[in-house]
């Protein structure tokens, strides 16, 4: 059956959209009518194509067909429903097939029977070619693709089983870098290694900036920021506070950067000395270098020239004024940080912090029990700032950008493609290098991201996005899987207005936890399932707090219901990628 002309007709009434019809995609249709002319009308999902018969079709008959190029075309090729390999055992199938019988290749033969999908021997060969020998995870990736109506061909079901493949996208990344360090002379090697160091920092920076401005501005915890500093390998553990801060002194700088330290580095050595003229001139100096205010050298020089301190200053006063005259610098100058300028590279720097942790926990309880309330006093910094809708946006957008996950789409509509995006890199990487353990770890993160495009599209006027990436939680590093699906409204927007919404969220203290949202007109019903009952109680106060915030954002919560989190949630969790795995829902996080 060749397919002349596409017009679909949406039950959303969303007009002149192509329907996305792939090579490899595996389809059920309805015909609706077969006109003289042979003009067929197929009905797919909630949209209809019209195609052109070369057979005679049944009017309100199922037609199962494999989409194929056809030169600039489409053509769909009709599986003849004597292929359909109905009624006999999976066993007789491989079999018959010369097809190696394992308990695992039953499952899966089995599986397509009980869901009367087409095989003929080829689709058969493919799939078990194509196992990995995680049974369950195989067949959790095929329903994707069957739902999703992507193809069933071998590099999208790698990609998919990527992204619910155990080992994260922190690790391909993490592995790559590692991969790439015998090869950095290559240029595509060494821009690809720059973004991935730049991605790690993304989330690396902000605990250890937090640790940074505790040190240096000599905060309540001042000693245990500077101690778990040295303890994730920022600074030497054998270096003292003093040795740190010549380090920093003396570090390569921009210009600007580069005089304010110089005038930091007089300030040092003068401030050991009896002339109090010279001092106050570097002071002066200094704040005029600044270009804003500096309240611990405008209070100091005001402080000496009415008598209350004298010349030469002792110890801890310089090293407390060099060290909040670091803290202003590096505020206002955040491409020149000392974290980059004096660590070694960042590359997991939760895995250490959750290792010291463990083993303060063992030896020292008492330090133990400083650094945990230094790291809730960082959570608690990082919470309010991600209370800000604008900055969490912000950062997805980096990370999009990033990645290069517009970069098919750029090269379709023939708009500036980004190169410098991990994407494009590793699809170049590729040609430049023929190295096994380097293809082998670049194809793992290249499959990660496209797995995510393939699951980031539009499917019967449903709009789905799926991202998966590390994600600062407090001090902690978590593993954020987000998906979206709702239906789109004329601009191709999921609808906040009419949707349902799943977050799923597994938390150390407070377990697993479900909450529903069912949005109808901005009126939203609420329901929490929780694993910790024992919580129920304490939730009540925040319920008014809850419907105040949704106020602010013009949304009305009328009802919160909570119960207890049953057995069929526990299973219909453990596939976090496919937003269709939770009927009627239209959001999951």
């Amino acid at each position: 059956m060749e397919v002349n002309e596409l017009t679909l007709v949406s039950r959303d009434q969303i007009k002149n959209q192509p329907l996305m019809l792939r090579p490899g995609q595996l389809l059920k249709g309805k015909v609706l009518k077969v006109n003289e002319e042979n003009m067929a009308e197929i009905q797919i999902g909630a949209q209809k194509i019209f195609a052109k018969t070369s057979i005679n079709l049944i009017n309100n008959s199922d037609i199962w067909f494999v989409v194929q190029k056809n030169g600039e075309g489409i053509h769909l090729q009709i599986i003849d429903e004597n292929q359909f390999l109905k009624g006999i055992s999976p066993q007789a199938i491989l079999q018959t097939m010369g097809i190696k019988v394992t308990q695992e290749k039953l499952k899966l033969v089995k599986w397509f029977q009980s869901r009367e999908i087409p095989l003929n021997q080829s689709l058969v060969k493919s799939f078990t070619l194509w196992m990995t020998g995680d049974t369950k995870q195989d067949i959790a990736v095929f329903k994707t693709l069957l739902d999703r109506r992507l193809p069933l061909i071998k590099d999208v079901f790698n990609a998919v089983h990527s992204i619910k493949n155990e080992r994260t996208i922190t690790f391909a990344i993490n592995n790559l870098q590692h991969k790439l360090t015998p090869y950095l002379n290559n240029e595509t090697a060494q821009t690809l290694d720059h973004l991935l160091t730049k991605f790690n920092h993304l989330f690396n920076d902000k605990m250890l900036t937090s640790l940074m401005d505790g040190w240096l501005k000599n905060s309540v915890q001042a000693k245990e920021s500077f101690s778990l500093l040295q303890k994730l390998g920022v600074f030497s553990p054998k270096s003292s506070e003093e040795q740190i801060i010549q380090q920093l002194l003396y570090t390569r700088s921009d210009e600007k950067n580069k005089a304010i330290l110089t005038l930091l580095q007089d300030i040092q050595s003068r401030g050991i000395q009896k002339q109090t003229a010279p001092f106050l001139l570097t002071l002066t100096k200094l704040n005029h270098a600044f270009s804003f205010a500096w309240e611990s050298g405008t209070k100091l020089q005001a402080s000496i020239k009415n008598g209350e301190i004298t010349l030469p200053l002792n110890a801890n006063q310089i090293t407390s004024l060099i060290k909040d005259g670091l803290a202003k610098l590096y505020d206002h100058s955040y491409s020149s940080t000392p974290i980059k300028q004096t660590s070694s590279p960042l590359i997991n720097i939760y895995s250490r912090l959750n290792e010291q942790l463990q083993v303060l926990e063992t030896l020292n309880k008492s330090a133990y029990s400083k650094t945990q309330q230094l790291l809730y006093n960082i959570a608690e910094e990082t919470r309010q700032q991600l209370h800000t809708p604008v900055m969490i946006k912000g950062e997805l957008k980096q990370i999009l950008a990033l990645f290069g996950l517009t970069y098919e789409q750029q090269m379709n509509e023939k708009q500036h493609i980004n190169i410098h995006a991990i994407k494009p890199l590793i699809l170049q990487l590729l040609k430049d290098i023929q190295q096994p353990a380097l293809t082998e770890a670049a194809k793992e993160l290249l499959n990660k991201i496209t797995g995510m495009q393939l699951l980031s599209s539009d499917t019967d006027g449903l709009s789905h996005f799926a991202l998966q990436l590390p994600f600062p939680l407090g001090p902690f590093s978590k593993l954020l899987s987000m998906q979206w699906s709702g239906k789109s409204k004329k601009n191709g927007e999921i609808d906040p207005s009419f949707c349902r919404v799943l977050f799923h969220l597994n938390m150390e203290t407070l377990g697993e936890t479900f909450i529903k949202l069912q949005i109808q007109n901005r009126v939203i019903t609420m329901n929490l399932s929780i694993e910790n009952t024992r919580l129920l109680p304490d939730t009540k106060p925040f319920e008014e707090l809850i419907k105040s915030k949704l106020n602010e954002m013009n949304y009305q919560l009328t009802k919160i219901s909570f119960s207890e989190i049953t057995s069929t949630m526990k299973e219909e969790k453990k596939d976090t990628t496919n937003p269709i795995q939770i009927i009627g829902v239209d959001m999951r996080i």
